[in-house]
């Protein structure tokens, strides 16, 4: 999250848009891994 330059509310918000409302400690394992994997595609894709 800290390359991403998110605040802690910014991600709080991303992980409840994307997991049902949820908080990241709520989470899954796999529900995780796949949070991180879509957070570092999306690091990859900005200049």
């Amino acid at each position: 999250m800290y390359q991403l330059r998110w605040s802690k509310w910014q991600r709080d918000e991303y992980v409840a848009q994307h997991f049902d409302g949820r908080r990241f400690y709520q989470l899954t394992v796999e529900e995780q891994q796949l949070l991180i994997y879509r957070l570092r595609t999306q690091l990859l894709m900005e200049p």
